[in-house]
């Protein structure tokens, strides 16, 4: 498991992310962190495609992302938690 605390500079990647989560049940309910200090927890209820503009800077900022319709491969993919 990884150390939930631990910080990197290197992006996961969607390849990365499946192989995390691939040992779990296809059922298990996934939770976000409130904030990085893991003060309260809910559920993902959405995700959303976003493909970043050309001149995005990193972090980027909402305006610098726009959706993308379904089957588009979007540049980055955008976890909305609601």
């Amino acid at each position: 498991m990884t150390d939930p605390t631990s910080q990197s500079d290197t992006p996961i990647t969607v390849g990365k992310l499946r192989a995390l989560l691939a040992p779990y049940d296809a059922d298990t309910i996934v939770l976000l962190s409130r904030d990085a200090e893991g003060n309260g927890f809910r559920p993902l209820l959405e995700l959303g495609l976003a493909a970043a503009r050309p001149d995005a800077t990193w972090p980027a900022e909402a305006e610098e992302y726009e959706l993308v319709d379904e089957g588009q491969a979007p540049d980055h993919l955008v976890i909305f938690p609601t």
